[in-house]
């Protein structure tokens, strides 16, 4: 009856209902709500639209299967149209987003035909109101959201949809940039992504256009000169943005929103053109590397997660199970050896670690996290390649292990260190450091969680080869973190790998006690699995 006071009340107990009904009652509820929600779709009251849209959207995503099924339950060409004209005419912001996720919704149960009108209608629409933001951002927000639910079945419209989009984001203008039009080309570029996900095939000949786009606008910052930080030196290194100025840029300027629809772009690119690899390592990562400098916090995040995924794309995988920490590099087949793609990189080493250790001044958890992963990730794809910069690495795993709490800073922090021991070939600069990276190890293993104590074990498999290297060192420190291993017993395979390699590597070290005890668990855990 659009009593204001209790609007609320029933909206929620309808949403409750819808969430725990089964799909056998789902006809009933469906013809049951549905006419009231369409009479209040075509009220008067925006109010009462919004709550009817909302209630709508919920009733076709938990139901899209039986309305496909049963074509009787709704009329989908009407619902269409009223929708679309509320989108039309509406002064309401909020209405016109929840009627937008709305078609979006409804865009799984229409017809081949109704899809086709939906897209020709949108396409005319943002093409009809190209000029006037206010209402273009609406209508590619309505084609962002269909793209999401339907992309599979929007390939033999992308003739019609990508040539418009790109045309919006080719259009911005640093000298004329508003909020609405940064929120009108993340839009545009968050459908585009969208499309790459669900169409791969259909838009292959376009990936190489929307890639150029992207990595346009992941630069796009109008209010900011980077000046001469293209050099990517070092010197400046603890002269980061801290986050009350970033909260401060926030506040003043959405461009952001630009760049974080570039990326998400290209990390659907890198995900989703394996064969494309190579020509993105070669072009792709020295962008990617020089945007490290970035100010947004969040963007910052985002652009070592985009390197990150593009690491991971041909990283080979080491999982450091118990066959990983052999050495096996002269055995394996020549094509195992082949990592081509990753090899592109080798050129970027140097500034790879050196824009890398600049952003770690910074406050924000957030980009700290996102940069001990891309850490980890990068000595898991580069390998050796990183050792001559362990020095100036260590310091950074240091800090982010021993007294922080935080366990998605330690975890990665932890794994970097383990693949660059895996990796480290006896090398003097580890063996230099082997008294802090023993610190670093304890620390882990005396960690209250078990995710740090087990990533702490995996490294002190991968600490026994450098104590083995040194002798001097290995006297020092076996025995004391052989005790420390023989206490996280309760993290069973990783501390077995871990008792083992100190038995293979480093007994000499060990006293006979030592060593017989270290046999007896190994023992007593060999009796208990079999």
């Amino acid at each position: 009856n659009g009593e204001k006071d209790f609007r609320d009340i029933y909206s929620i107990c309808c949403k409750s209902i819808m969430a725990e009904i089964t799909d056998t009652y789902a006809p009933t509820v469906i013809r049951s709500c549905y006419p009231i929600l369409q009479k209040g779709i075509k009220s008067k009251d925006e109010e009462i639209q919004e709550e009817c849209s909302e209630l709508l959207s919920e009733m076709l995503k938990r139901f899209a299967t039986t309305m496909i099924h049963d074509t009787t339950l709704m009329s989908e060409k009407k619902i269409l149209e009223e929708l679309f004209t509320i989108l039309a005419e509406s002064s309401s912001y909020s209405l016109k987003k929840k009627v937008a996720y709305c078609i979006g919704c409804l865009s799984v149960i229409l017809s081949s035909s109704s899809i086709s009108t939906l897209m020709e209608a949108l396409v005319k629409s943002i093409n009809s109101h190209i000029k006037k933001e206010s209402v273009l951002f609406y209508y590619i927000l309505t084609l962002s959201w269909v793209s999401r639910k339907i992309g599979y079945k929007l390939g033999g419209y992308l003739d019609l949809v990508i040539t418009n989009l790109i045309n919006i984001c080719d259009s911005l203008d640093a000298e004329n940039s508003s909020d609405s039009l940064n929120e009108i080309a993340e839009e545009s570029l968050n459908c585009l992504e969208s499309l790459i996900k669900h169409c791969p095939r259909e838009i292959s000949s376009y990936i190489e256009r929307l890639l150029e786009v992207a990595q346009d606008r992941m630069t796009y910052d109008p209010l900011y000169d980077y000046g001469g930080d293209d050099d990517m030196d070092v010197d400046d290194e603890g002269e980061g943005w801290d986050d009350d100025h970033d909260d401060e840029v926030q506040d003043d300027d959405s461009s952001w929103k630009v760049r974080r629809g570039s990326l998400n772009l290209i990390i659907s690119v890198i995900t989703t053109r394996p064969e494309m690899l190579r020509s993105l390592y070669s072009n792709l990562s020295k962008r990617l590397i020089d945007r490290f400098k970035e100010r947004e916090n969040k963007i910052k995040a985002l652009v070592f997660n985009a390197f990150s995924v593009l690491l991971k794309s041909t990283s080979i995988q080491n999982t450091f199970d118990n066959e990983s920490l052999v050495d096996t590099s002269v055995s394996l087949p020549d094509m195992m050896k082949q990592r081509s793609s990753a090899e592109e990189l080798f050129s970027h080493v140097p500034a790879i670690v050196k824009s890398m250790l600049k952003e770690t001044s910074t406050k924000n958890v957030t980009v700290k996290i996102a940069i001990l992963e891309c850490l980890a990730q990068t000595t898991q794809a580069l390998r050796d390649q990183i050792n001559p910069f362990f020095k100036d690495i260590l310091p950074l795993i240091e800090s982010s292990v021993i007294g922080e709490s935080n366990t998605a800073i330690v975890v990665p922090a932890l794994s970097s260190l383990k693949t660059l021991l895996h990796y480290s070939k006896g090398s003097k600069d580890f063996t230099d450091n082997t008294s802090a990276i023993l610190d670093i190890i304890l620390a882990s293993l005396k960690n209250d969680h078990f995710s740090v104590k087990s990533e702490g074990l995996l490294a002190t498999s991968s600490f026994t080869r450098i104590l083995a290297a040194d002798k001097s060192s290995c006297d020092d420190s076996v025995g004391k973190l052989n005790e420390v291993v023989l206490s996280c017993m309760e993290a069973s395979e990783n501390a077995i790998l871990a008792v083992s390699h100190i038995l293979s590597s480093c007994h000499k070290s060990l006293s006979k006690a030592e060593i017989e005890t270290n046999i007896d668990i190994l023992i007593e855990k060999l009796k208990n699995d079999m």
